[in-house]
């Protein structure tokens, strides 16, 4: 079973996680958005660079930060796919792993696309 057949079923947003925390921060929300949007690449670069030198500790280390983060702002299905990954690497599953990070690559710009939709309303 691949990355997206274990995360397929997964709603790409948690709106009500998203609705509380937009309730909590207000305005800030975008910013937290934004700022997330700004450090995920630079993470999924991370992520490349390290299984190509078969960092797996590195690779364990940066999908467990992604995991949390994007959980939090309610990118769920990203999330999934991130904790995913956490497990590619313990197990040391490098092929896995790569394409697992196609998968992170796909789903990060379509999510944080719809955070920003969702925001506007």
């Amino acid at each position: 079973m691949t990355g997206i057949d274990q995360a397929h079923d997964m709603p790409r947003l948690n709106r009500e996680k998203l609705n509380e925390i937009k309730e909590i921060m207000g305005d800030e929300i975008q910013d937290i958005v934004s700022e997330f949007s700004r450090i995920a690449p630079n993470a999924l670069a991370t992520i490349a660079a390290s299984l190509q030198s078969n960092d797996t500790e590195r690779v364990f280390v940066e999908a467990h930060t992604l995991k949390s983060s994007s959980g939090i702002i309610g990118l769920s299905r990203f999330s999934r796919l991130c904790a995913i990954l956490e497990v590619q690497a313990r197990n040391n599953d490098m092929v896995k792993a790569e394409n697992q990070l196609q998968l992170l690559n796909t789903e990060l710009p379509i999510g944080i696309d719809a955070i920003n939709i969702m925001l506007r309303k």
